[in-house]
């Protein structure tokens, strides 16, 4: 059986030694980028439901429309999915045009941010009835009698 110093001469030695390099350097590289991506990976992360998105348009229309809280019947109707955020402080920014019509359809637009930092544009409709008490009478009644 013939030895590699007879074919090769003593160049063997020096290629293996290049090949047992390479092979220990895209080892190391391939176990880096593992545990980078497993570090990524490994950032906690929050989901927002859909209800904890409808329930805080609900709140918001409460306190910023005019209306007695207990007259007023707000349904919201959002299409979108659960978000999946990072971990942080939320703060769901509400946005309403302004026009004077506080009740029928009004438009919401929310922007999602994590620690002061723009995540994403949410848009929404909500759909408020007022309910008011009316008096009517048998008799005319001049304005401003009652």
């Amino acid at each position: 059986m013939n030895s590699p110093k007879k074919k090769y001469g003593d160049d063997w030695v020096a290629w293996f030694l290049v090949l047992l390099t390479a092979f220990f350097i895209s080892l190391a590289g391939s176990i880096i980028l593992a545990s980078v991506n497993v570090w990524a990976a490994s950032e906690s992360k929050r989901t927002v439901t859909t209800q904890e998105i409808k329930e805080s348009a609900e709140n918001y229309l409460v306190s910023h429309l005019g209306w007695d809280p207990e007259s007023m019947d707000i349904a919201v109707s959002y299409d979108g999915k659960d978000l999946i955020l990072p971990e942080g402080e939320l703060m769901l920014d509400f946005r309403m045009p302004n026009n004077s019509r506080r009740v029928g359809r009004i438009p919401l637009t929310v922007q999602v941010k994590v620690n002061d930092k723009f995540i994403k544009r949410l848009r929404m409709n909500a759909t408020v009835a007022v309910i008011q008490d009316v008096i009517r009478t048998i008799n005319s009644v001049q304005r401003k009698t009652i």
